[in-house]
C-alpha cells in the first residue's frame, strides 16, 4: 500500500477537508481527488444516482458472466468480498457477494445497474483502470466518497474479450491484504487467449460433469478453484452432506497420497474419500461422499444385552464383588455371548484397564518352563489392581494353577525385585466345559475360588425361543441401520432356525449382515444364505443318541490308537470335555484298551 505520507494526505483531504495545491501535488492520486471535488457532492446521500434504473442489453454479456460463475471466483476471493463485473461506462452487469458483506452493499444500493462512472462517485479504481487500461487498486479511505471509505477495490480491464469489459473485487478493510492476491487472479483470469479460454471453458465444463468433488489448493494451502459438485456440496469453507455439516474443506490437505475422512451424526456415518495429486505448486483434491444410516455402531451389543443376560443381573454380581474384587465363572461355548460380558464389565469399571490372558496361547501345557512361568507372573502383575479374564481357564497348566490359587489365597505377589505387594483383582474366567468335580483338568480350590458367582451362557442350538428372538432383533437392528425393512422368508427363516449354529450369535451376526447384501427388495432368501444352512436333514429312523456319542468316541480312539489328544482333536472337543463324555460313558483307558 502507499506510504505514510500519502495516509497524511487522505487525512488532510478527507477529514479537515483541507485540499491541496494541484500545481504541487504530483499524486495522480490526490490530484484525481481535486477533480471530483468539482464533479460530484462529497457525501453519498446528496448525490443522485440513478441506481434503480433498468439494466438493459446485458444478454450480451451472458457468456462471459457464465464463465466467471464456474471459476469460483468468490471462493477464491474469501471471507468478507464481493466481485462485479462492469461494462466499458462503469455499469455492474452481474455480481456475486459473500454473506459478510452482503448488506453493507445493500446499503449503499451497489447492486445489478450501479454505475460506478467517475462523474457520478469519484475515484474508484474502475475509473483509474478505466483511465489508464491498467490494473488499479485503491486502498481502504482512498476513494472520493466517504461511505466507501471502508472497502478496498482492485480492477482490471478484461482482455479475453473485445467488448469492453472491466473486471472488479471489494473486500472489506479488515481484509484488505488480499486485494494483492485478488488481483494477480483477475488478470489472469482475464488475459487468456480467446482460444485458450475456450480451452478451459471446456476442461471446466468436463470437470464440471464429473460426479466427485474436484478441490485445487495454491502453495498457501488456499482454495483456488472448485468444480460444481464441489461448488454445491460446500459453502462458507465447510463440506455439507445431506444439509449435514461434515467436514472443513482445509481437512482436505494433508501428506498422503489418499486419505478416508470420516464424521458420525446422530444416524448418519458420513465419509469422504480423499485422492490427493500435485502439480507444480498446486494441490487437487479428489472427493467421493457416501453417507450411511446408522442406528448405532454398537448394534451388537444392543442384541446381546436382550438375549444373552439382564445387565441389571450383571449389575448385581459388580454391587456384591467385596473388597476382594469381582469373581465371576462363566461356562460358555464359542461366540455364545461372554465377550459381551466381558466388554460390559469393563465400560462399568471404566477406571480400570482390561488384561485378558487365553490359557491356550502357551498357558496350557503339563511341563511348564521357567520363562513361562516368569511371563506368567508378569502378567498377573500387570493386572494386578485392574480387570484380569481368563479365557480357557480349564485348560491351564496345573503348575500355574498352583501358582495363581496361591497369589489369590494370600492376596500377595513377588514382584521382579523380590519383594511381596498386595494383589487385588476383579477376576473373570471362562471355560468351555462346566466344571467336573469327578473329571474336570481345573483344581477344586481354584475353582471355589474363582467362582464366587458363577454364568452358564447356553449355546442357541439349545434354545430355539432365544435363537428366534436372537434372528428378530437382528433383523431389527440391520434395517435401522440400513435405513430399510429387512426381513427373511419363510424358506429360509426355516433354513436358519434348523441350522445348528456352532458358532452362536458370532456366526449369527456375521451370516446375516453377509445376507443382506444379496436381498432383493429388503427380502433375504434362501439364495443368500451359506450353503451349510441350505442342506436339509435326512429322513432316518430313530437311534439312541448316548449309543451313537459312545460309538464314535470308540472308533476315534480306535482310528487315533488311543492318543487322547488326538482323539479330542478329532471329535472337535477339549480333553476335558473328553474325559466327561468317557466317564459318563464308563469308557476308561482300559476299556478301551482291551476292546482294541
Amino acid at each position: 500500500m502507499r506510504s505514510s505520507s500519502d495516509r497524511y494526505k487522505k487525512w488532510l483531504l478527507h477529514i479537515q477537508n483541507n485540499w491541496p495545491n494541484r500545481k504541487a501535488s504530483q499524486d495522480p492520486l490526490v490530484c484525481a481527488w481535486i477533480e471530483d471535488k468539482d464533479l460530484c457532492a462529497f457525501d453519498w446521500k446528496t448525490q443522485s444516482i440513478s441506481i434503480s434504473s433498468p439494466l438493459q442489453n446485458t444478454q450480451y454479456a451472458d457468456n462471459y458472466i457464465d464463465h466467471l460463475q464456474s471459476t469460483n471466483l468468490l471462493a477464491v476471493l474469501g471471507e468478507s468480498s464481493a466481485w462485479c463485473l462492469l461494462d466499458e461506462k462503469g455499469v455492474v452487469l452481474a455480481m456475486q457477494t459473500s454473506p459478510e458483506l452482503k448488506s453493507p452493499l445493500n446499503e449503499l444500493g451497489i447492486e445489478a445497474g450501479f454505475c460506478f462512472d467517475k462523474s457520478l462517485i469519484g475515484t474508484t479504481a474502475f475509473s483509474l483502470a478505466q483511465s489508464t487500461n491498467q490494473a488499479a487498486i485503491t486502498g481502504h479511505c482512498e476513494t472520493y466518497k466517504k461511505a466507501l471509505h471502508d472497502m478496498a477495490l482492485v480492477c482490471v480491464p478484461v482482455r479475453n474479450d473485445s467488448r469492453g469489459f472491466f473486471l472488479m473485487a471489494m473486500f472489506e478493510k479488515n481484509n484488505e491484504t488480499q486485494i494483492v492476491g485478488a488481483k494477480n487472479h483477475l488478470e489472469a483470469l482475464t488475459h487468456y487467449p480467446l482460444k485458450t479460454l475456450n480451452n478451459v471453458t471446456l476442461f471446466e465444463d468436463i470437470l464440471d460433469g464429473m460426479s466427485e468433488m474436484v478441490f485445487v489448493f495454491d502453495d498457501d494451502n488456499k482454495l483456488k478453484y472448485a468444480n460444481q459438485a464441489a461448488r454445491k456440496n460446500s459453502r462458507n469453507g465447510r463440506i455439507y452432506v445431506n444439509g449435514i455439516d461434515a467436514f472443513s474443506v482445509s481437512a482436505l490437505l494433508g501428506e498422503g497420497e489418499s486419505e478416508t475422512l470420516s464424521y458420525k451424526a446422530d444416524e448418519v456415518r458420513v465419509s469422504a474419500y480423499v485422492r490427493r495429486q500435485y502439480s507444480d505448486d498446486k494441490c487437487i483434491c479428489s472427493v467421493r461422499l457416501s453417507s450411511q444410516n446408522i442406528h448405532d455402531e454398537n448394534w451388537r451389543q444392543h442384541v446381546l444385552a436382550q438375549c444373552v443376560t439382564k445387565e441389571s443381573y450383571l449389575d448385581r454380581f459388580l454391587t456384591l464383588r467385596g473388597k476382594s474384587g469381582l469373581r465371576l465363572f462363566i461356562t460358555t461355548e464359542v461366540g455364545a455371548g461372554e465377550h459381551y460380558i466381558i466388554d460390559y464389565i469393563d465400560q462399568q469399571l471404566d477406571t480400570k484397564k482390561l488384561v485378558t490372558v487365553d490359557c491356550l496361547a502357551g498357558f496350557a501345557s503339563n511341563e511348564v518352563s521357567a520363562h513361562t512361568r516368569t511371563q506368567f507372573m508378569k502378567l498377573l502383575e500387570s493386572a494386578n489392581g485392574q480387570i484380569l479374564c481368563f479365557e480357557n481357564i480349564d485348560l491351564l497348566s496345573p503348575d500355574l494353577q498352583a501358582t495363581l490359587l496361591k497369589v489369590l489365597t494370600t492376596g500377595l505377589i513377588n514382584d521382579d525385585n523380590g519383594h511381596y505387594q498386595s494383589f487385588s483383582v476383579d477376576l473373570i474366567c471362562c471355560s468351555v466345559a462346566g466344571y467336573d468335580w469327578e473329571t474336570s483338568r481345573l483344581n477344586r480350590l481354584l475353582y471355589m475360588r474363582l467362582s464366587i458367582a458363577e454364568l452358564t451362557l447356553r449355546p442357541l442350538s439349545q434354545d430355539r425361543l432365544r435363537l428366534r428372538s436372537a434372528l428378530d432383533k437382528t433383523l431389527e437392528q440391520l434395517s435401522l441401520r440400513e435405513g430399510m425393512a429387512i426381513h427373511c422368508d419363510q424358506e429360509a427363516l426355516d433354513a436358519l432356525m434348523g441350522y445348528h449354529w456352532p458358532g452362536n450369535f458370532l456366526e449369527l451376526f456375521q451370516t446375516l449382515e453377509s445376507a443382506i447384501h444379496s436381498r432383493e427388495h429388503g427380502t433375504i432368501t434362501l439364495q443368500a444364505l451359506p450353503d451349510r444352512m441350505k442342506k436339509k436333514p435326512q429322513n432316518a429312523a430313530f437311534v439312541n443318541i448316548a449309543d451313537a456319542e459312545r460309538n464314535v468316541i470308540l472308533t476315534a480312539w480306535r482310528d487315533n490308537n488311543g492318543r487322547a489328544a488326538c482323539v479330542a482333536r478329532a471329535l472337535g472337543v477339549s480333553r476335558t470335555t473328553l474325559w466327561r463324555k468317557m466317564k459318563k460313558f464308563d469308557l476308561s483307558r482300559q476299556v478301551l484298551t482291551d476292546k482294541y
